[in-house]
């Protein structure tokens, strides 16, 4: 089942998983997800002060099979890798496979991100693919 058709909703519609520990690991909203392909569109609510990283644990990076888009809504978060802040209505894209994080979100504000993950499909072309069958 594809993700559903949906008009305009409010967020609060969205039934809200709090984090069994908010020192790791953020609160979600999901707002839409395909179970077939595994397709979601989420909201991710970081408490203040909460460090967050990959699949071993909060002070490694992470690193997925999946497309992700993050956009940042409220608050700001802390890339311990690149030694840089990043705030409100920043915006970045992650292939999959691509080394990122980890993360502190902010001592007073934490951090709330919209996140768009896509996982590619077979019939779905590489960025090789687009590129390689161009007519130049």
């Amino acid at each position: 089942m594809p993700k559903p058709e949906l008009e305009f909703t409010p967020v609060e519609a969205f039934p809200l998983v709090p984090s069994s520990d908010t020192a790791t690991l953020a609160s979600v909203r999901t707002l839409s997800h395909d179970p077939e392909t595994k397709d979601a569109t989420i909201i991710l609510y970081h408490a203040p002060g909460q460090q967050w990283g990959g699949a071993e644990g909060k002070e490694t990076p992470a690193v997925h099979e999946y497309w992700e888009e993050v956009l940042i809504l409220k608050g700001r978060l802390y890339d311990k890798t690149l030694g840089k802040w990043f705030g409100e209505k920043q915006y970045c894209c992650r292939p999959p496979g691509m080394v990122h994080g980890p993360w502190i979100a902010d001592e007073t504000q934490g951090c709330e991100e919209i996140v768009f993950i896509r996982h590619e499909t077979r019939s779905s072309p590489s960025s090789t693919e687009i590129s390689n069958n161009r007519k130049v």
